[in-house]
């Protein structure tokens, strides 16, 4: 794919994805980290900003992992790209984002989740204050070898089918143009039209297991057939299209569930375990619980909800499953 149809490419898919959105045009907030896959995704975006089929705006967090000089640079390139394009720009540290946050609600366990959450509230604090009266849309550069990266990351945890089909392309209010490219594409766009980009060093660090499955596992799945992302790729794809149909009845088992008080315990104790493990996924995430999806992690919450007796089940700090008589529920304490 050349320079031309790639940009082309990311262009029609944001297309696409933004095809339903109510207001035109559409607020896009870019999550631009200064790394060659945010960078490229800033410059698909721009023309269609120019162009006015969205409005966007660059979001920058400096998640304080690494020399405040590096930090800087990094800023600074975002800064100075988004200066060029006229494209508003955004920049906050994580300290700041944090006590803004519960303290209960930045301690999951793992810094690579803790992260995630911090700039999700970084993007919601950038948008309550570009479009207070609407939902942007948030577009981060997820790639294709980051989609390969996370399926090895939630199989070696312990995940369901769900977490094994990997990231969508639009899941609510995020998208995620790139996630059709291969990371070696966009590097060589970037080199082609000797567009500047920093380097994150933390990328290379062994300290964290993603970054071990892209420079010992991956290789060595293409050294024992070339075939094998592609395989990968496909699989994937066959588990997200099986992953909507399930999700569709999950949902309609889910809105069976409800009662004013609670959830119908009787009834949810005849489902498979399968399709409970679904329902209370659908329940944390609506109750906006932060957990790590694994099937351990259900599997401790099946058998407090199997037990006869009632009581509750602490599942974070400050978030539980109660079961009392025919009724049960999953609550998110105020700070």
């Amino acid at each position: 794919m050349n320079t031309n149809d790639l940009l082309s490419h990311i262009q029609h898919t944001t297309r696409t994805l933004i095809s339903d959105a109510s207001h035109k045009p559409c607020t896009i907030i870019l999550g631009l980290s200064a790394g060659p896959d945010s960078v490229c995704l800033f410059h698909a975006l721009a023309p269609l900003h120019a162009d006015g089929t969205i409005t966007l705006v660059a979001a920058h967090l400096d998640h304080q992992w690494r020399s405040e000089q590096e930090a800087e640079n990094d800023r600074v390139l975002c800064a100075q790209i988004c200066s060029t394009h006229h494209i508003p720009f955004y920049a906050a540290q994580a300290n700041d984002i944090k006590t803004t946050l519960a303290q209960h609600r930045t301690r999951t366990g793992s810094p690579e989740a803790d992260a995630r959450h911090i700039r999700h509230a970084f993007f919601q604090h950038v948008a309550h204050k570009v479009a207070p009266n609407s939902t942007p849309l948030i577009a981060l550069a997820h790639h294709a070898d980051d989609q390969y990266e996370t399926f090895f990351i939630r199989l070696l945890r312990g995940s369901s089918t769900t977490g094994l089909a990997g990231m969508k392309q639009r899941s609510n209010n995020i998208i995620r143009p790139l996630l059709f490219m291969r990371k070696e594409e966009i590097l060589s766009w970037l080199r082609t039209n000797n567009i500047p980009y920093r380097i994150d060093h933390t990328n290379s660090s062994d300290a964290f297991l993603r970054n071990r499955i892209r420079k010992t596992l991956i290789p060595a799945l293409k050294h024992c057939d070339t075939r094998a992302l592609t395989t990968l790729q496909n699989t994937m794809q066959s588990l997200q299209e099986q992953e909507e149909l399930l999700s569709h009845i999950a949902n309609k088992k889910h809105a069976e569930l409800m009662r004013e008080d609670g959830y119908n315990l009787p009834l949810w104790r005849t489902l498979h375990p399968a399709m409970q493990k679904r329902i209370l996924l659908i329940i944390l995430i609506q109750k906006s619980i932060i957990f790590t999806p694994s099937t351990g992690f259900l599997n401790e919450l099946l058998r407090f909800l199997a037990h006869p007796a009632g009581g509750r089940h602490d599942i974070a700090p400050g978030s539980y499953v109660w079961k009392k008589g025919k009724r049960f529920g999953l609550e998110q304490q105020s700070p």
